[in-house]
């Protein structure tokens, strides 16, 4: 029984050596949206997400913190998202990329039509990220400096090609 264990405890120890192991925490954010006057928010949600590379195979791990958006003037909403936090240690997955993003769903006021738009705050999610940004958004202090500078006041308007965007 002992050496089961003793064995199971190895091959646990041995398959974890290859895993990279995330640490992605975002801070609980206060911020403003003002919007062009042509543009209504119905809908949002923040999504922190990172991809991996398994085998050749693309795969995502991902966590929706709580959003809310409240209405304060014409033109302007306040911001707030709880606390969140993305941690994974998965054997024999090689790290990509990581992202935190606010998705957007809204209505064009003067086409009557829905529209929506995704504002990164912080990493990608497409391709591969360089090590060190990596490393950046792993460190705790450096993602709350950089969302809370990004979340402070942001400008919307709607796009050429008719989505939203930040100005």
């Amino acid at each position: 029984m002992k050496l089961r264990l003793s064995l199971l405890l190895i091959a646990f120890c041995l398959s974890t050596a290859y895993a990279d192991v995330v640490s992605f925490k975002a801070p609980e954010v206060n911020g403003k949206i003002r919007v062009s006057k042509n543009l209504i928010l119905t809908d949002w949600q923040a999504v922190m997400s990172c991809h991996f590379d398994v085998k050749g195979v693309r795969k995502e791990s991902i966590r929706y913190p709580q959003t809310i958006l409240k209405k304060t003037a014409t033109d302007e909403y306040s911001l707030f998202v709880k606390k969140g936090s993305l941690s994974e240690m998965l054997p024999g997955w090689r790290l990509l990329t990581c992202a935190y993003k606010i998705i957007l769903i809204g209505k064009n006021t003067e086409l009557e039509r829905s529209i929506m738009g995704e504002l990164y705050l912080l990493g990608q999610e497409s391709g591969e990220m360089d090590s060190n940004d990596l490393k950046d958004i792993q460190n705790k202090e450096f993602v709350a400096k950089v969302i809370a500078d990004k979340t402070r006041e942001i400008s919307l308007t709607i796009s050429s090609e008719g989505g939203i965007e930040s100005n």
